[in-house]
């Protein structure tokens, strides 16, 4: 028995620290896998509502995979009031628009709008921001 007592109290302290750093490697790793970012492979833009009020809000999937639930959560920041919409599936290089009949909801500029996706991470702009882009495109392209 001493042996084996003295084998095992040899080798337990590398043991422990090789168990130990295994451990330690799989956390780092879990951890650096749930802080990666995962953004919707989709394309918010707006376009000038043919009423002549407001914007209505184009969300266009460019990925070869259809986007699951997709939620549109405008809020007007100096009311404090905000509406929503879910677009239950949008399929690969599809378009979607949503605007007054989809949702009640006339696009201003200074709104805040957050999307939700299965699967994806929260995505929050504002009005500004996505017409900012897209006038930003349109000057690069001519």
């Amino acid at each position: 028995m001493t042996e084996i007592q003295d084998a095992f109290s040899y080798w337990r302290r590398p043991l422990l620290i090789g168990l130990a750093t295994v451990v330690l490697i799989v956390a780092i790793g879990l951890i650096g896998k749930s802080m990666q970012t995962k953004v919707p492979p989709f394309l918010p833009l707006l376009r000038s509502s043919l009423t002549g009020i407001g914007y209505v809000l184009i969300l266009y999937n460019y990925s070869d995979e259809p986007l699951r639930n997709v939620t549109v959560m405008a809020t007007d920041p100096t009311t404090a009031t905000g509406k929503s919409y879910v677009v239950p599936l949008l399929g690969p290089k599809e378009k979607v628009e949503v605007g007054w009949l989809e949702m009640g909801w006339f696009f201003e500029r200074g709104e805040k709008i957050a999307f939700a996706v299965d699967g994806y991470d929260l995505v929050e702009e504002t009005t500004n921001d996505i017409l900012k882009f897209q006038e930003e495109f349109e000057r690069s392209a001519r």
